[in-house]
């Protein structure tokens, strides 16, 4: 009976890498308020949407789902010029990065002199 071993047909070693990206995504937070009227309801939530966190009416706040199909990924151009996307090897006790998307300067070509 022969036995299939791949370690030892395939001697080839493995590596793990990563990739981090920069994202921008849709949160929603859900709401309950207690008011005397649905008008004084809405101008509660355009406080708290206008002022944030500071304003959540006591037991107001219930849940927040984050909107995974809303992801984007930013250029660096979106980033002011930084980088949005990193690879990564990722090595018991040392990860290191191996490069990003930062855009590279164009060369700057000197202007010729007239006399």
């Amino acid at each position: 009976m022969h036995l299939y071993k791949p370690e030892i047909i395939n001697p080839m070693a493995k590596f793990d890498f990563y990739i981090d990206q920069k994202t921008t995504m849709w949160e929603r937070s859900h709401f309950s308020v207690v008011a005397a009227t649905e008008d004084e309801a809405v101008e509660i939530m355009k406080r708290v949407f206008s002022t944030g966190d500071e304003d959540i009416p006591e037991g107001g706040f219930s849940e927040c789902e984050t909107l995974y199909d809303t992801i984007q990924y930013l250029s660096p151009e979106e980033n002011d010029g930084d980088a949005t996307k990193e690879l990564w090897r990722d090595s018991p006790g040392k990860n290191e990065m191996i490069m990003d998307n930062t855009p590279v300067p164009a060369p700057v070509t000197p202007k010729p002199i007239n006399p």
